[in-house]
């Protein structure tokens, strides 16, 4: 990354009062980004974190306890996972955020699970209306965002595009429904920027036009029978596996590379989910193949327990 976009992020950490907040905040921007950083204020004779020592080593928070299981209200649909024999401890990686941090996206996630087609219809550009296919969560809140994750649609003729979701500002719990409808301005302003949108457009590209990388097909199943739209991925010649969320544990902005877990269901009739890893590479989104890592079922609950931040990096053979 360019040296004075570096020296912006430096300024920003030196601005966060509190030793542990910051240290927070550092963890928030991923080794590549954390490494460039301390460099930056090294050389500028700066210390993040008050002393020397500190800077060389900063000190690691201590492991946060592993959730089996997130309970809902009778309203929200399909809301625990089991915690499928998962260490007692969740390893810290450079995301400090939780699945049950999102909460509000219950129904979304009920909503594409179920292939319902009228409900939480989303509005696209030049008003056209879309289906949610699926979601990118666990990147906020941040340092530089708050809470939002990013949700990707498709329009009757096939077309993906994606804009950023929000929860409600009076019930943290619910997502708001004006960010089902895509904005570029205004109070509720949601469109990606430049950057962003050159980043994220190869993903709705692949489902979109229906690619087929290596040994694994990624495209849009048609609605069905009065079902809304589905996004899939197959490996290889095996069944369809239909996606509704991605979870993203680990990123560097500096490398455009991206690791975490896509959640998808077999049987769009059963809330049951599987999980298994992902990479993002140069703009190729590429999965793990073996049936070794893939992880499930899980259910009924569409919301992942902190399970999904295990395990990320996968091995064995990759599309």
């Amino acid at each position: 990354m360019e040296a004075h976009l570096v020296g912006e992020v430096l300024q920003d950490l030196l601005k966060v009062q509190g030793l542990i907040a910051r240290r927070e905040a550092f963890a928030s921007l991923g080794p590549d980004m954390g490494t460039q950083v301390l460099a930056h204020a090294k050389a500028q004779g700066r210390h993040l974190f008050f002393s020397e020592e500190a800077e060389e080593a900063p000190p690691v928070a201590p492991p946060v306890a592993f959730a089996s299981s997130f309970q809902s209200s009778p309203s929200q649909l399909l809301a625990q996972w089991q915690g499928d024999g998962c260490p007692g401890w969740c390893r810290r990686h450079s995301n400090n955020n939780h699945p049950g941090d999102y909460m509000w996206l219950a129904e979304l996630f009920g909503a594409i699970a179920r292939s319902c087609p009228s409900t939480m219809q989303g509005v696209g550009p030049n008003g056209v209306a879309m289906h949610p296919l699926f979601v990118l969560l666990g990147a906020a809140p941040s340092m530089f965002a708050g809470m939002q994750t990013l949700g990707f649609f498709v329009d009757a003729q096939g077309n993906v595009d994606f804009w950023w979701l929000k929860p409600e500002g009076s019930d943290a719990s619910r997502l708001n429904p004006e960010y089902l409808r895509h904005q570029t301005g205004g109070p509720f302003g949601n469109s990606c920027g430049a950057r962003a949108a050159e980043g994220f457009r190869p993903i709705a590209d692949r489902f979109a036009k229906s690619q087929t990388l290596g040994c694994i097909t990624f495209g849009v199943e048609a609605g069905k029978q009065a079902k809304a739209p589905r996004a899939f991925f197959q490996l290889r010649d095996g069944a369809r596996l239909y996606l509704y969320a991605v979870w993203q544990e680990d990123w560097s902005t500096y490398y455009g590379t991206m690791e975490g877990h896509l959640v998808y269901q077999k049987d769009t009739s059963l809330p049951e989910f599987y999980m298994r890893p992902f990479r993002i590479e140069s703009g190729n989104l590429r999965v793990a193949i073996n049936e070794s890592t893939e992880k499930g079922p899980y259910g009924p609950g569409t919301i992942p327990s902190d399970i999904v931040k295990q395990d990320c990096k996968g091995d064995g053979e990759w599309s």
